[in-house]
């Protein structure tokens, strides 16, 4: 029996709501360290770079010398160091003490010069960032990978034009973020690719951390290597996450090649699959393609196979008596009216995600089993927008559907949690479970289901996961945004 409950117990309520764009964590840390990059950018440019701090004192010779500097900041990566003398100054005053706007220090061999306000970056690296930066903002839902790439362009920007006059303490945080980011999208493009790869991008950031930490604490007298080694683990790690994106297009490729009869499959063919597969907005147009070849099979069964169907059934009864004959034809009307109903999405564009999940488990139960539970999660359930709430049915139905052909259930649980801006969805049953090289095994074969799902789950900017539970069954997870 089909239940359907809330956590509140109160009644069911629906509302539309306008699409609003979503974007991962990676996404949300990339687009807030380019912006904070380029306002430090911005300010060092247009409005003022931080005056010079120098600690002086006077020598009963008279003499000035340097007694402190700041470590990582301008003076000290232009060399003043302690016990410098000062050879001369500019100032409003008669001393470096009253206020100085310029300095010459010397340790008796060379000569720095040492402005108290050094000039800021040129103005063009700002607008490369901001154009970056715009650029990926429209970028973003069409082609995410690119995106990636040009967030990481205003942080990357400022270690090379401005690190000099940046406060050391900023300077570390501006180092640190770009490969922290670019970590956040190579763990989320290449978590399938081997269980370790998260542990060694965690241990590479640590390590540049690591570096800075120690030019600092060592008193670095340049800073070069520490930042050269931020931009090229940043650098690498956005090209180890774009590995990861081609390689799963290559697999997708592979595997639907393979599906449809290509036979021994020629380099030349998987690479221009695979770059059909990264197409931008691929994916959201074969999704599109499928659900209106669906809807015109379902129109052309039931204005053309079903009536036939019933024609030969009703000669066959009205003249000689093939009970046979009448039988298997009546099963294969039924076969038809249940496939064709199955893939009508009426009930889901009129009233929503719920009520069609309702009649997903309602069909289910009519011809198995299996008894499919409902859990409604949150107080109220809202209407996702369209596209979101078709991949949402289209990965019930699918991981259902794999329930039933391979785990042998006897129960099925939804859970079920929808609100304007987010959507989680949760299909577990109690069968055999699934093994850990389930997908694998299952491309080889040409069965595309898990596939299927994650590619609609990507298509949405959502999430897709699937484990085997540790009491035995399956649970298949649809998190939006991911």
């Amino acid at each position: 029996m089909t239940e359907v409950s809330t956590a509140s117990g109160r009644p069911l309520g629906r509302w539309r709501v306008p699409r609003i764009a979503t974007l991962s964590r990676s996404a949300v840390a990339a687009f807030a360290v380019a912006t904070g990059t380029l306002l430090v950018l911005g300010w060092l440019t247009f409005i003022s770079v931080p005056p010079v701090e120098l600690a002086l004192e006077q020598e009963t010779s008279g003499e000035w010398v340097v007694a402190d500097v700041p470590v990582g900041e301008f003076a000290w990566l232009s060399g003043v160091r302690p016990g410098m003398t000062v050879g001369g100054f500019v100032a409003p005053g008669s001393e470096p003490g009253r206020g100085w706007t310029g300095l010459f220090v010397t340790d008796g061999v060379m000569t720095i010069d040492v402005p108290r306000h050094p000039i800021g970056p040129d103005p063009g690296a700002f607008f490369v960032g901001m154009t970056a930066l715009l650029l990926a903002v429209v970028a973003w839902r069409l082609a995410p990978t690119l995106a990636s790439w040009l967030l990481a362009v205003p942080p990357l920007v400022v270690l090379a034009v401005a690190s000099d006059v940046v406060p050391a303490p900023l300077a570390f945080l501006l180092a640190i973020a770009p490969p922290a980011v670019a970590a956040l999208y190579a763990a989320e493009r290449t978590r399938r690719l081997h269980p370790s790869v998260p542990l060694v991008v965690a241990l590479a950031v640590l390590a540049v951390a690591t570096g800075w930490l120690l030019a600092y604490q060592l008193r670095f007298d340049s800073w070069a290597i520490p930042r050269q080694l931020s931009a090229a683990l940043a650098v690498s790690l956005l090209g180890l996450g774009t590995a990861g994106v081609v390689r799963e297009a290559a697999w997708r490729a592979g595997a639907r090649l393979t599906r449809t009869g290509a036979g021994h499959l020629s380099r030349a063919a998987l690479i221009a699959a695979t770059i059909d597969e990264l197409i931008p907005g691929r994916a959201h147009s074969r999704l599109r393609a499928i659900e209106i070849e669906r809807t015109s099979l379902a129109a052309d069964l039931h204005a053309e196979v079903l009536p036939d169907l019933a024609a030969v059934i009703r000669s066959v009864d009205a003249g000689l008596d093939p009970t046979e004959a009448v039988a298997r034809l009546r099963a294969v009307a039924d076969e038809l009216r249940e496939l064709m109903s199955e893939r009508r999405l009426s009930v889901l564009d009129e009233l929503g995600l719920l009520p069609a999940l309702e009649w997903l488990a309602e069909r289910i139960e009519e011809r198995t089993n299996v008894t499919v539970e409902i859990e409604v999660r949150g107080d109220d359930i809202a209407r996702a927008p369209r596209e979101v709430e078709l991949a949402a049915y289209r990965i019930a139905q699918q991981a259902i559907d794999n329930a039933l052909v391979h785990g042998r259930p006897t129960r099925i649980e939804l859970g079920i949690e929808i609100a304007g801006d987010r959507l989680a969805l949760q299909v577990s049953d109690d069968g055999a479970g699934i093994s850990a090289d389930a997908e694998r095994r299952a491309l080889q074969a040409g069965r595309l289901g898990l596939a299927d799902m994650r590619a609609r789950a990507g298509a949405i900017s959502g999430s897709f996961r699937i484990w085997r539970r540790p009491d035995g069954g399956t649970t298949a997870e649809l998190r939006w945004p991911a």
